[in-house]
């Protein structure tokens, strides 16, 4: 519709009849009004023969057509006519008017086109004086479409009535004329839609789904008989969602959908289109195909960093995603993806851990939709390490280790060692070209552990391991003594080992226990023993002590002295010899010589620094002595050193040499070691000496101030703070001795970089919260500061502290739908790190998913849905119809459920469900289904038992639904007399009075609140009650015997012998015993029908016959015939009746109850009463007369007598016939048969039905008497 010019535009064929109320309620201005909204109506579409035909009758008493549909083939001319239209006038017969336009209107002869699409409009402004639900419901019935239009007195409810469904399309009522105006347009508007009609194009045929794939497939039809513009083609899924459309050229009828849902079956419609208009959709179903996951993966060349991954490639794929993560890394590590086009199969994964077992998921890609993942996996071999170590060459503080190197690119190698029961390892780095090291101060007689690992950029290799025990110190060898006098000795001695740190020398008379001792360095290996007594044997006793304070076996010597020999001669006297300065430190200088010759009293040593800066000093010692420790010297400084030897009568001579002290010691092993941000940890070993502190220097190393501070000189260690962060420091300790400085030594180390975490990822995003992993921060991270907030909004800045070893967190409580800035802080002890930024995105409130519709039953659907993420506070189930007046019902779950069961429903209705995730803070998304009732389910698997001559048992299984009860309707097989019964919610129920030998149908409904269902058909039979092998024998002229097999309830036999030409028979009933009898009377050459009837105290069986005819009489002499009997007496007609017209039938009971005496009285009554009127003829009154039991018959017809004495003389001919009381069915057979236009029934005069009767019946009057009733 062209809303803005309201014009119809279509090639639609459509015949309206508008049926005009003109009552006196209207009055004529407002039926001015009524004309010009018809006119309205008339103006938006195409008039013409061949378009849109519309006809218009008016109507209050009478109705009559005020034109045809065919009556103007313009548009103009039929303006013309609506404005000059009648104002009728009368009462408001709307039933009537409906009618008349089915029955006048609605007709070919009246302009109605085959093909056109029939619609008629009422319009009327109060409720209708007759009935109005059948003739709408005719109309209908015959395909017009009825729209009915009330103003102000008009019924709403009865505007509905008449209207087609939907009512909100085609029923309408305003509350006054001036309000019709707001209405045309709506009107006009789906009338428009209603001359077009679902199928005005015709539609594309034979849809073809092909080439199906999880992402697509092809779509083929064939086109229509006419030619058509396009075709749009409309997709979407069953299970909800928009649909989508696009447009293809009439030249081809094949296309392909693509980018759709793997697994997921879409509805397919394909229209034609002609302008703008389109046909009925050619519908169609497919499910696309589900992805297919990776097969057979496999993981081969496995080394220490690196494999291999193979797959068996598939068709449609548009790449493939591996993912690989360390199970059980040593380190902090991340999942890892690689993305692969559809053509790679193979990959290979480097930069692994070592010795790691890693988890290897694949997917398949189709599109951006990803498959189910196929996930192995596999363990990264060691790093290879070097090979047969070996420990050589042990002795009591080495060993040498040696091994064989170890494969690949290795950057060193590490020796770890240390005593087997302790602790402490040691720690010693070995170039990559060596394979081997020596170990040393290492303790005697001690167990090592040793450990070899190679060193990769990857990590260290496994260990490869050795132990081995050192040997004991070694004790010195080789004593020697020498220059023996009667008072002294020399003793020499060869070392045990180079490392000995000092010599214990023990000596004495040999047996005495007093012993003298001395020490004596390590480097020194004669020692002179002076005075000792003459001539006495001396024990000497040598023992190296190591500087783990080990001490050696003793080396064990004696020697005697020479005994005295006077001299006489004047005792000699000499210098000392051999003069020697050893031992310097940086402030003392050891002296030794060898003594002067005679009796030495004292040595006096004097020394004095050559460069004369200094006094000259002196020491004595005693005579016996030949060494002596100057202290107290400058350091760094050569000193003249003189010995002389005194004598007691004075000098004996002297001997002069040279030493130098060494310079001011440094310290030894300067370590920088343990750096942080702003920390620096220096550690030195002692220098020699006693310093009374330490200096120590530190600045950059790249320029800058130099800053100092001391520690006492007992102290070996200092932590150097608040250093700048990355930065190289020159790091200088200097002892302090109480001359001055010692050297200075210097080492450089670097504080760590002050950094930032790395590598931030925002994932697994849900409406509410959102995980943040990232990379470790550089240095000793205590704690992580998360910071957050909206990129936009009101909402403040917001944050969360973690540990230092955390690399994940979740932020939770967040907006939906809102991006977010994210920074991750490292925090140290002395400071904070740089940030590190990323963004992430919350969800949108999500809605459930996969909405699914089972168990249906008539009246309750089942849902079930998967739960929407986030803390859903409930959820909302919004139902309806979807067809009929659509209201829209609620109700509310829990959000813990994710199901519900919605009732009462209405049966066999499909519903539209809404699924409505409703959070905290507003309602979520919501997903939509389809479902739909069952229909009234009939009960199940009847079964027929208990069968009686009268009776049987009807059982069923109860429908699968809650039914109100049950109903059985049953008739015998073949007739249109069915009887029911209401059995209530029992299954099984007995059905008495049946007919015997009789076959019944039988169908039970299911009775539910809102109707009936389909019945359970079955059928059931009554047992026999009839003989059997009846037969017949001793044929004569004038008589015949029967026979027959006897049945075993019978207690008599009605034996009834009819001529076949109707004349009157015989009858007569015998005893149960008596299986034969003979008929005698009979008629020569007449055949005769012979029937048996099997009777019971309360029962008579249905008939069995055989018919005989009997043979020709001998040829006798004529007899004269007997004398007519009298004619009968006509009684005269009663005043009261004379000039009476009507027609009248007599419905005799003629069953075995009346009898043939009572049955004649009847006759008398019908005889008398027939008298009593003075016309018998079509002027008058017309008799007919029907007698009845098992079967009805008419003894003569309405119109058969037209004289008074010819009905009566045919009243006394009518012979009892017997049988049971089946009034219904005579009833049926009057007003089938009897009164009927073909037996004589008369338009315009009375009818009347006289029953006379004796008892009950046996089969259900009601019904056929209100039919009777109804026809007047």
């Amino acid at each position: 519709i062209d809303m803005a010019g309201l014009e119809c535009r279509t090639r639609a064929e459509a015949d309206i009849v508008l049926l005009v109320d003109g009552s006196w309620s209207i009055g004529r201005p407002n039926f001015k009004t009524i004309r010009n909204f018809i006119a309205r109506i008339v103006e938006v579409f195409d008039i013409g023969p061949d378009k849109v035909q519309i006809g218009l009758a008016q109507y209050s008493g009478d109705p009559r057509t005020e034109w045809n549909l065919n009556a103007y083939r313009t548009k103009q001319a039929l303006l013309e006519a609506v404005a000059n239209l009648p104002y009728k006038g009368g009462n408001t017969l709307t039933g009537m008017a409906l009618d008349f336009i089915l029955k006048n209107n609605f007709k070919q002869d009246a302009g109605l086109r085959p093909r056109a699409r029939k619609i008629g409009v009422l319009i009327t402004d109060g409720k209708s004086q007759d009935d109005v639900v059948t003739p709408s419901r005719r109309l209908r019935d015959e395909g017009v479409e009825l729209y009915a239009i009330g103003i102000k007195n008009a019924d709403e409810n009865e505007l509905k009535q008449i209207a087609t469904d939907p009512d909100d399309i085609h029923a309408y009522n305003v509350a006054d004329f001036s309000f019709l105006a707001s209405i045309v347009d709506d009107v006009t508007t789906n009338l428009c839609n209603s001359v077009k009609g679902p199928g005005d194009l015709p539609p594309p045929s034979n849809l073809v789904i092909s080439e199906v794939t999880p992402r697509s497939f092809r779509l083929r039809w064939s086109p229509p008989p006419e030619s058509v513009d396009r075709y749009r083609v409309e997709y979407y899924p069953t299970s909800g969602g928009s649909p989508q459309q696009f447009y293809v050229s009439r030249m081809e009828t094949t296309t392909v959908l693509k980018d759709l849902k793997p697994e997921t079956e879409y509805v397919v419609n394909v229209f034609s289109v002609v302008e703008d208009e389109s046909s009925e959709p050619l519908i169609g179903r497919e499910t696309t195909l589900p992805i297919s996951s990776v097969r057979n993966l496999n993981v081969y060349d496995i080394g220490s960093t690196s494999m291999r991954v193979r797959w068996e490639p598939l068709n449609g794929a548009t790449g493939y995603l591996l993912t690989y993560e360390p199970v059980n890394a040593t380190v902090p590590t991340t999942e890892k993806e690689m993305r692969v086009g559809p053509s790679v199969n193979e990959v290979q994964l480097v930069d692994l851990i070592p010795n790691t077992e890693y988890t290897l998921t694949a997917y398949v890609l189709f599109g951006d939709i990803t498959s189910d993942p196929l996930t192995t996996q596999e363990v990264t071999l060691p790093l290879p390490g070097p090979r047969g170590l070996a420990i050589q060459d042990v002795t009591h503080s080495s060993m040498n280790v040696l091994w064989d190197p170890a494969p690949g690119k290795v950057r060193k190698y590490i020796l770890r060692y240390k005593i087997a029961d302790e602790a402490d390892v040691k720690e010693v780095e070995i170039d990559r070209l060596k394979t081997s090291t020596t170990l040393s101060d290492l303790s005697s007689q001690t167990l090592y552990n040793v450990k070899v690992v190679a060193v990769y950029d990857e990590g260290e290799s496994l260990p490869i391991n050795a132990e081995a025990v050192t040997q004991p110190v070694p004790a010195p060898v080789n004593l020697r003594i020498t220059d023996v006098t009667t008072n002294s000795f020399r003793g020499t001695w060869d070392h045990g080992a180079s490392d000995v740190s000092l010599y214990r020398i023990t000596w004495g008379p040999y047996g005495r226990p007093e012993k003298q001792e001395t020490i004596l360095n390590g480097d020194e290996n004669s020692l002179v023993f002076e005075n000792l007594n003459p001539d006495t044997l001396y024990d000497i006793s040598v023992t190296a002590i190591y500087p783990d304070e080990s001490e050696s076996d003793d080396l064990i010597g004696s020697e005697r002295t020479l005994p005295l020999v006077p001299i006489t001669t004047q005792a000699p006297k000499s210098g000392p010899r051999n003069l020697q300065v050893y031992n310097a430190t940086s402030h003392s200088l050891t002296v030794k010589w060898d003594p002067a010759s005679g009796r030495v009293q004292r040595y006096r040593i004097i020394y004095q620094p050559i460069s004369g800066d200094g006094p000259e000093q002196s020491t004595m010692v005693g005579g016996r002595q030949n060494s002596v420790v100057i202290q107290k010297l400058q350091p760094d400084t050569p000193y003249a050193i003189t010995v002389s030897s005194l004598y007691a009568d004075g000098e004996g001579g002297r001997m002069t040499g040279r030493g130098r002290t060494k310079p001011l010691t440094t310290v030894k092993n300067l370590l920088v070691y343990d750096p942080t941000t702003s920390t620096l940890n220096i550690r030195w070993d002692h220098a020699e000496g006693s310093p009374r502190q330490y200096k120590v220097f530190y600045g950059p190393t790249a320029g800058g101030a130099e800053e100092m501070t001391t520690v006492p000189g007992n102290t070996n260690y200092v932590i150097l703070r608040t250093l700048e962060p990355n930065t190289p420091y020159t790091v200088t300790v200097v002892p302090v001795f109480p001359e001055g400085d010692g050297g200075r030594v210097s080492d450089t180390g670097r504080t760590l970089e002050r950094g930032t975490p790395r590598n931030i990822q925002v994932y697994n995003p849900t409406p509410n919260s959102m995980n943040v992993r990232w990379e470790p921060a550089p240095g000793p991270v205590q704690q992580y500061r998360i910071n957050y907030s909206p990129l936009s909004g009101p909402r403040p800045s917001e944050s969360i502290v973690v540990p230092g070893n955390t690399r994940d967190v979740m932020l939770e409580r967040l907006t939906p739908d809102t991006a977010y800035s994210i920074n991750v802080i490292a925090l140290y002890a002395d400071g904070e790190g740089n940030p590190s930024q990323a963004q992430g995105r919350t969800l949108p409130r999500s809605g459930p998913r996969n909405v699914r519709v089972f168990d249906e039953t008539t009246n309750s659907l089942s849902v079930q849905w998967d739960h929407a993420d986030g803390p859903v506070q409930q959820y909302r189930i919004i139902y309806s119809p979807t067809v009929g007046d659509p209201i829209d019902e609620y109700t509310t779950v829990p959000g813990i459920r994710n199901n519900v069961i919605l009732q009462p429903l209405q049966s066999d209705t499909p519903y539209k469900i809404t699924v409505v995730a409703v959070y905290e803070d507003g309602d979520g998304g919501q997903l939509t289904g389809n479902g739909r009732t069952v229909g009234l389910l009939p009960p199940q698997n009847m079964y027929i038992t208990d069968e009686w001559y009268t009776r049987f048992r009807v059982s069923w299984d109860p429908s699968p639904s809650p039914v109100l009860g049950y109903k059985i309707v049953y008739k015998p097989v073949g007739s249109n007399e069915p009887m029911e019964v209401f059995v209530g919610e029992v299954t099984s129920y007995t059905l008495h009075n049946l007919s015997p030998s009789t076959t019944y149908d039988v169908n039970v409904y299911a009775q539910y609140d809102s109707g009936m269902s389909i019945p359970l058909t079955d059928q059931g039979t009554t047992l026999y009650l009839n003989v059997t092998d009846l037969t017949s024998y001793k044929v004569g002229w004038d008589t015949f015997c029967i026979r027959w097999s006897p049945h075993r309830s019978a207690t008599s036999y009605r034996l009834k012998l009819n001529p076949a030409d109707g004349s009157r028979g015989q009858e007569i009933t015998v005893r149960g015993s008596e299986t034969s009898h003979c008929f005698t009377g009979l008629s020569p050459d007449t055949e005769y029908n012979a029937t048996v009837f099997v009777q019971t105290p309360n029962l008579e069986g249905p008939p069995v016959s055989i018919r005989e005819h009997t043979v020709l009489k001998p040829t006798e002499a004529p007899t004269p015939p007997p004398t007519p009997p009298p004619p009968p007496t006509i009684p005269p007609a009663r005043d009261v009746c004379r000039g009476a017209k009507a027609d009248i039938v007599f419905l005799t009971d003629a069953s075995w109850s009346i009898g043939d005496d009572n049955f004649n009285k009847v006759v008398k009554f019908v005889f008398n009463t027939v008298g009593a009127f003075d016309l018998i003829n079509p002027a008058g009154i017309q008799v007919s007369f029907v007698q009845y039991s098992d079967e009805a018959k008419s003894e003569f017809k309405l119109n058969t007598f037209d004289d008074k004495a010819q009905a009566l003389g045919a009243l006394q001919n009518i012979q009892y016939r017997g049988g049971n009381t089946r009034t219904g069915k005579a009833l049926t057979f009057i007003k089938e048969k009897v009164l009927t236009w073909e037996s004589g029934m008369r338009r315009g005069v009375p009818k009347v039905l006289v029953v006379v009767t004796d008892g009950r019946s046996q089969d259900e009057v009601r019904k056929a008497a209100t039919v009777i009733q109804h026809s007047g």
